[in-house]
């Protein structure tokens, strides 16, 4: 029970013991004083019940309905005073009426205590009510913004460790990784990059919560290939319901997943797509979509960085005109290969390769006709090498190459296939064909040499035996 309501309740019955208790001592005085004849427990009594009777009255039917009560009461007294000739009576009933005045007074000032006090009650609870209102709110919007600081908390760790990678494998790995750990949701994280040369998508970073996850589409799907497209956010609640794909999308049997979000990774132009799953419908909302659309900014940023730097340092270690390396990085990368050759027991063949009479060919057509003699020269020894060769441009007219793991028999079937095709490439200058030849000398490791530079010195010295025998060969040994 409230405060007030008992504190109101007690003012009450106070009323109505105060009336029973004057009426009460006022019939034993008197009756005991004027007729002591008489027995004293009979009016008291008689009035302690019409008192009773009237403050039940009053109690459970309002000020107004004990009236009637107090009426009857006071004419049973008035009769009984009359009948029975007992002028104390009507001191009986002056003192009754007088009570019941005073505690109708009494009664008045508490209910207009009451009213005010319940009035202040409700002004109290509605200001509670208001206040607590007004808490859960704050509450919400504390809980919003820790959200929202733990989600710039990582988005910020996201930009610092994108930032700090520069090598395209390991942005990529942590691109998609990173996206999976801030959205959440999802049970496999693909990042796809745009292939320049057929603008085709290729998967170059996945990851699962289960170690064992394997992506099955390594180029995209169809909803990969619309965010290509139109270079738009993607967001799929259920890919079976989908009006915009359920007719092109592949067999729902054929998928493992059900929600989807996918953003564009772009800068200056699409690099790639980033793309989360879950198996379930409904996972994802708008806030995902924005989170996924964040780190994609981040990473467009990022990959932007690791061009340049892969940009910068092909060009510290690649020749301007003809793309080949340059002399130092050739000299770099051929002192690890003899290590590793040496190491693991595998032979390693190098080649010099000199374009015969260059410099009469410059003075009769002009550097500019020579430089694009270079580059056809240098285009037609690359597509004689593998990815692990390393086909650079000595100096001048001259080529090196590394050939790991090829012994001298085989690098010299590579030469004179070089050595061939050079010969038959046609050069168009003012409506006129002309043609070049190679001379090339082939050394190998350890059969010539187990040092670096003694190597390179025999396949120099076989060169310019090929030039001495008449140009236009293959020099594989000192003998041939």
């Amino acid at each position: 029970m409230r405060p007030v309501k008992k504190d109101l309740l007690i003012s009450e019955f106070s009323i109505a013991g105060f009336i029973i208790l004057c009426l009460i001592l006022l019939g034993v005085l008197l009756f005991r004083v004027e007729h002591p004849y008489i027995s004293g427990n009979l009016i008291p009594a008689i009035l302690a019940l019409f008192s009773f009777n009237i403050i039940l009255g009053w109690l459970y039917f309002g000020a107004l309905s004990a009236l009637p009560i107090f009426a009857v009461s006071l004419f049973m007294l008035a009769f009984t005073a009359v009948v029975r000739r007992f002028p104390s009576e009507l001191y009986i009933i002056f003192f009754y009426i007088l009570s019941f005045a005073i505690s109708f007074h009494q009664y008045r000032s508490t209910s207009l205590k009451r009213r005010m006090l319940e009035v202040k009650l409700e002004e109290e609870e509605g200001a509670a009510n208001m206040l607590d209102a007004e808490y859960k709110h704050h509450m919400l919007i504390s809980r919003a913004l820790k959200n929202k600081l733990e989600l710039l908390k990582g988005l910020k760790d996201v930009a610092g460790y994108l930032s700090a990678t520069l090598r395209m494998e390991e942005l990529a790995e942590k691109i998609a990784g990173e996206a999976m750990r801030l959205v959440g949701k999802s049970d496999q994280s693909l990042f796809f990059m745009v292939d320049d040369n057929n603008r085709e998508l290729a998967l170059a970073a996945a990851r699962y919560p289960d170690k064992n996850g394997k992506a099955k589409d390594k180029k995209g799907d169809i909803f990969d290939q619309w965010v290509l497209k139109n270079r738009k956010p993607l967001i799929i609640n259920d890919a079976d319901k989908d009006f915009r794909f359920t007719k092109e999308a592949a067999a729902p049997n054929e998928r493992t997943f059900k929600s989807l979000i996918v953003s564009p990774v772009a800068a200056k132009g699409i690099l790639g797509i980033l793309r989360l799953e879950n198996a379930k419908s409904e996972a994802y909302d708008g806030d995902d979509l924005r989170i996924l659309n964040i780190i994609s900014n981040l990473a467009a940023m990022a990959l932007e960085n690791a061009f340049l730097y892969k940009r910068t340092e092909e060009l510290a270690i690649r020749d301007s005109l003809t793309g080949l390396f340059v002399r130092r990085y050739f000299d770099e990368r051929l002192d690890t290969e003899v290590k590793r050759a040496l190491r693991m027991k595998y032979p390693l063949s190098v080649l010099m390769v000199d374009i015969d009479d260059f410099k009469r060919y410059n003075d009769i057509h002009g550097h500019i006709v020579g430089d694009m003699a270079l580059r056809a020269v240098a285009g037609m020894i690359k597509k004689y090498t593998r990815e692990d060769d390393i086909l650079a441009r000595w100096g001048g007219e001259e080529f090196s190459l590394i050939f790991p793991g090829k012994a001298r028999d085989e690098a010299c079937g590579v030469a004179h296939e070089i050595r061939k095709a050079v010969e038959a490439k046609r050069i168009i200058v003012r409506r006129e064909d002309t043609r070049l030849t190679v001379s090339i000398g082939v050394a190998e490791m350890p059969g010539d040499s187990a040092v670096k530079n003694e190597l390179m010195m025999k396949a120099d010295e076989y060169m310019y035996k090929a030039k001495r025998e008449g140009k236009n060969r293959v020099a594989c040994l000192r003998s041939q």
